[in-house]
C-alpha cells in the first residue's frame, strides 16, 4: 500500500493520508450537526455487528450485511479502494452531498517524483514573498523550514497535496479546455465564472495571479489564492509562468516516452501542418531558441500560440528558464585596487575632506506585485536613459558602493595573491571585499545602468529567474537587455527547466 519511494519515512506517508482523509472527516462533521448522520450510521452498524454475534454469522456474512444496510460502510470501502488503488474518488454521502476526494500526485505518480527532485525550484528564504506564505493569514514563524536547504523534502510537501505547488503573484494558470466551454462547464457562481475567464488563453498574454487580482479589487491571498487551489484540486489545473512564443521551450523532463504514439496522433489532427510530434520536440530540445522560431509553418498570430498551450496542458514541454549571477573579472580586481590606492591617496593628502561613509543596505525582493497595491512605474524616478556619451555620471553615484579606506592592504582584493575571477553568490549581501569589486565594476558607468544592475542584486543569487525580475521590478524586457548587453562580461546566463505541477 506504501509506494517504495527512498528516503520516505512512514510517518510521512502517515501525514499523507491524513491529509487524503481530512476532508471526509469535515464533510462527516457537517452531516452529524446537520442530521446526525454518523450517529445513526454507527448505532445501525453496532447492532448488525451485535446481531451477527449472537447468531454465529460468519465475518463476511456480516460485512456483507453491513454494506447492504450502511451508506457509511460503503463510503469508508470506496475510500480504501480508492486510497489503495490511488485513483480519485467520487462518493455521495447521506445521499445528499457529493464528495469528490483526490489523491495526491506522489501516490499517482511516485516515479516521476522523485525525478522531480532535480527540478524542483529553490525558494529564497530572504524574500519577502516567500516569507509571508501562500495562505490567507502570513505566517507566525519567518522563515519557511520547509525550503531551507532539504529539496527533497520540498517536491514531497508539494507532490503530496491535491491543492498546487506553492503560489506566487507572477505566475499563471493553465485550465482544461472544457472550463471554457459554456456547454461542459459546471461553473454557474459569477465569483468563479469571473475568475476562469481571467485565465483564458489568448495571444495577448495571460493574466498573472496578481494582475488577476488587481483586476476584480480582490485580496490576492484572502479571495484569489483560495479559488486557484479550488480549481487545481477540481478541475487539475496548472499553475504556470506565464506563456510567450519568445520563451524557450525543452521537453518536460517528466515527460513519458510510452504516451507519444497517443499524443502524436492528437497532434495530426489539431496541427496537420506541423511535422511529428516526435520530430518537432526533438528540434526544440536541440537548441536555445523561442517558441516561435519552431512553428514557422503557422505563420504568425493565434496558431502558433495554440499549440504552445496544447504543449503545456499535455506536459509534453516545459519552460528554460533564465537565471542570472554576478561574475567579477580579473580586470575589475586589479581597478578595485588601483581605486582603493586611490582613495588611501586622497584621504592623506586631503584628511578633512574624508568623510565616514557606509555602504547602504540593499533589500530583498519587494512584494511588489501583491494585489490591490498601486505599482509605482519605475521610470518615475529611475535615472534618464543613457546618452551617447557613457562615461557621464552623476555625484550621488560616486559613493553608493563606498568602501571603508583606512586599510593600506589590497591582499584581500586579490584571491590567492593575483587577480582570479570570482563569482558573487549573493551581490544583495556582499561582503566588504566584494563589494569593493562591485564598486570598481560600476566605476565609470552611467548612472541608469548602476541604478537597475544594484536594483536587480537580489535576484542574482540563482532563485530568481529573468521573468521574475521583469514581472515584480516592472523593467521592459528591452530595458534588460540593453543592462545584460552593458554588462555581459561580469553577468552569467544559466538555463535550467523549471515545472510546476
Amino acid at each position: 500500500m506504501f509506494p517504495s519511494i527512498r528516503f520516505v519515512e512512514t510517518q510521512h506517508w502517515l501525514q499523507l493520508y491524513y491529509t487524503i482523509i481530512f476532508k471526509l472527516t469535515a464533510v462527516l462533521a457537517m452531516e452529524e450537526a446537520r442530521a446526525k448522520y454518523v450517529s445513526e450510521e454507527s448505532y445501525k452498524l453496532i447492532q448488525i455487528r451485535e446481531d451477527a454475534l449472537q447468531e454465529g454469522s460468519s465475518i463476511e456474512e456480516c460485512t456483507k450485511f453491513c454494506l447492504e444496510e450502511s451508506t457509511l460502510a460503503t463510503i469508508l470501502r470506496d475510500v480504501y479502494r480508492c486510497v489503495k488503488k490511488n485513483h480519485d474518488l467520487e462518493v455521495n454521502i447521506n445521499n445528499r452531498f457529493r464528495m469528490i476526494l483526490k489523491i495526491p500526485p506522489l501516490l499517482q505518480q511516485s516515479n516521476k517524483a522523485i525525478k522531480a527532485t532535480e527540478l524542483q525550484p529553490v525558494y529564497d528564504i530572504h524574500d519577502n514573498i516567500i516569507l509571508r506564505g501562500d495562505q490567507p493569514e502570513p505566517f507566525d514563524s519567518t522563515p519557511l523550514p520547509l525550503y531551507q536547504n532539504a529539496p527533497l523534502r520540498s517536491v514531497l510537501q508539494e507532490w503530496s497535496q491535491s491543492t498546487g505547488p506553492f503560489l506566487l503573484p507572477w505566475k499563471t494558470l493553465l485550465l482544461p479546455e472544457d472550463v471554457f466551454d459554456p456547454v461542459l462547464s459546471r461553473y454557474t457562481k459569477s465569483e468563479i465564472q469571473n475568475l476562469v475567464n481571467m485565465f483564458d488563453p489568448s495571444p495577448s498574454g495571460f493574466k498573472t495571479f496578481a494582475e488577476t487580482a488587481d483586476l476584480l479589487q480582490w485580496d490576492l491571498y484572502k479571495n484569489v489564492y483560495p479559488l486557484i487551489r479550488h480549481l487545481i484540486y477540481y478541475k487539475s489545473a496548472q499553475v504556470i509562468d506565464v506563456p510567450r512564443l519568445q520563451n524557450l521551450y525543452t521537453i518536460h523532463p517528466l515527460f513519458d516516452a510510452e504516451d507519444l504514439p497517443t499524443l502524436n496522433d492528437k497532434w495530426q489532427q489539431k496541427f496537420p501542418r506541423m511535422v511529428p510530434l516526435n520530430k518537432f520536440v526533438t528540434a526544440l530540445s536541440s537548441s536555445l531558441r523561442p517558441f516561435a522560431s519552431h512553428c514557422r509553418a503557422l505563420g504568425a498570430g493565434s496558431a502558433a500560440f495554440n499549440m504552445l498551450v496544447w504543449l503545456l496542458r499535455e506536459k509534453v514541454i516545459a519552460q528554460t528558464h533564465v537565471y542570472l549571477r554576478l561574475f567579477i573579472t580579473e580586470r575589475d580586481q586589479l581597478r578595485a585596487v588601483e581605486l582603493r590606492k586611490n582613495r588611501r591617496e586622497r584621504q592623506l593628502r586631503f584628511p578633512s575632506h574624508h568623510a565616514d561613509v557606509t555602504s547602504p543596505e540593499r533589500q530583498a525582493p519587494s512584494d511588489r506585485s501583491h494585489a490591490r497595491v498601486k505599482l509605482e512605474t519605475p521610470t518615475s524616478f529611475v535615472p534618464e536613459w543613457p546618452t551617447n556619451n557613457k562615461t557621464s555620471t552623476i555625484q550621488s553615484q560616486k559613493n553608493v558602493l563606498a568602501m571603508d579606506v583606512e586599510d593600506d592592504h589590497v591582499d584581500d582584493l586579490l584571491p590567492q595573491g593575483k587577480p582570479c575571477p570570482v563569482m558573487i553568490p549573493e551581490p544583495a549581501r556582499a561582503s566588504r571585499t566584494e563589494s569593493e569589486w562591485i564598486s570598481a565594476l560600476l566605476h565609470g558607468r552611467h548612472s541608469w545602468y548602476s541604478y537597475w544592475l544594484i536594483r536587480l542584486f537580489p535576484y542574482m543569487n540563482g532563485m530568481h529567474s529573468v521573468d521574475e525580475m521583469v514581472a515584480r521590478e516592472k523593467i521592459r524586457r528591452r530595458d534588460l537587455k540593453s543592462l545584460l548587453t552593458e554588462f555581459d562580461a561580469n553577468i552569467l546566463h544559466f538555463y535550467h527547466p523549471c515545472t510546476l505541477r
